[in-house]
């Protein structure tokens, strides 16, 4: 058998070197900012993705691409990495590019990551933007929030949220089962700007009973996200975000649904609009003395109108409602009321829980109150 020679490693050497470079990669930490490096010239739209890479195989930037959809656009920023000589030490990174132009106040943000030129694509990062200084803040009503019915991403009974928002500050909890059918929490909380919210779910396991002896609930490591852009206060687009284990091979498991304020005492349309309302201007600050009052008695479908039958003859109105959607809140209500002083119409596009708010005919913000039910 021939000796080894003196400058060639063992096997045992060999073994020990693989070890050490094959490490599972830990999941990138990274951020997404509007002008994250203040530079003379630049841009104020320019878009910074930094972060901290698990390897010194730092992304690079291939293309930044935008599609539009209904409500947004999509922005797909593709990188790849060099996979020649990666030492296994944590590298902070920073990558710049330009925000598409002609792209909409909300925008959704896609991540993409090869490995190399010829491995597949696969998402490893997901947020929703929001550039537009203008867009009118939306306060989301509080409570029990379900998917909305008929939605294209309608996912049946089973998933819910109950939201609280409450001086800009969005808490978000929901309740869901794992695989083996065991309960599970999430919780998060993030501040709210333009009805846009982004955060990171902590995942709570076992815990106490509900009359046993107190058992303190663990805290699950896994990764979970919600992204979530309020349409109205009672209307909302979520994406719930998942990924199991911590390494940067594990794809990201995006869902993405239509969720609306549920109402606990059904019919929807009949709790929601019947009563006494208080109509005030919220951009004056004598409201006061600028009130208005009406009554609404009935409630009528005939889809996709709503009609509204009111206790004063000087008093008219209709709604439009979602196509097929009966348990969700109207698309938007206008109401006319004759005054001494000439018509005065409003158009309520929010709704939540004894509350709308929209404009009058010269643009004016004003706001419904539910003074009495009946």
């Amino acid at each position: 058998m021939p000796k080894q020679s003196p400058s060639s490693p063992s096997h045992f050497v060999l073994f020990c070197l693989g070890l050490l470079l094959w490490q599972p990669l830990a999941a990138v930490e990274w951020s997404l900012d509007f002008n994250p490096v203040p530079r003379a010239g630049s841009r104020a739209d320019e878009l910074g993705l930094r972060g901290v890479w698990p390897n010194t195989c730092t992304p690079e930037t291939i293309s930044v691409k935008t599609d539009a959809t209904e409500n947004s656009k999509r922005i797909y920023l593709l990188t790849n990495t060099q996979q020649s000589a990666c030492n296994p030490k944590p590298t902070p990174f920073l990558l710049l590019f330009d925000f598409p132009k002609n792209v909409s106040a909300s925008s959704e943000f896609y991540w993409l990551h090869k490995g190399n030129s010829q491995s597949s694509e696969h998402l490893l990062g997901f947020k929703l933007l929001s550039q537009s200084s203008g867009q009118s803040d939306i306060r989301p009503a509080s409570g029990w929030w379900w998917p909305e019915p008929g939605a294209a991403q309608d996912s049946g009974p089973g998933t819910g949220l109950t939201v609280d928002y409450q001086n800009g500050l969005l808490t978000l909890l929901t309740q869901t089962f794992d695989d083996h059918g065991q309960p599970e929490w999430l919780l998060g909380t993030a501040p709210m700007k333009r009805g846009i919210a982004n955060t990171e779910l902590i995942k709570f396991t076992q815990g106490q009973s509900l009359t046993g002896k107190y058992k303190p609930p663990l805290i699950d490591n896994s990764r979970n996200a919600i992204h979530i852009r309020f349409l109205s206060a009672s209307r909302a687009d979520v994406w719930l975000e998942s990924r199991q284990g911590d390494s940067l091979d594990q794809l990201i498991s995006l869902r993405k649904l239509t969720m609306v304020r549920y109402f606990m005492d059904p019919p929807i349309l009949d709790r929601l609009l019947k009563g006494r309302w208080l109509v005030a201007p919220e951009d004056n600050p004598n409201y006061a003395s600028s009130t208005q009052q009406f009554r609404v008695l009935s409630v009528s479908v005939k889809a996709p109108e709503i009609k509204l039958g009111f206790a004063k003859n000087h008093v008219k109105g209709t709604c439009r409602m979602h196509p097929d959607k009966f348990d969700s809140p109207p698309q938007r209500c206008e109401i006319e009321i004759q005054t001494e002083a000439g018509p005065i119409t409003w158009t309520f596009k929010s709704f939540s829980m004894d509350r709308m708010r929209g404009h009058n005919q010269y643009g004016a913000r004003v706001s419904a109150f539910k003074i009495n039910p009946n």
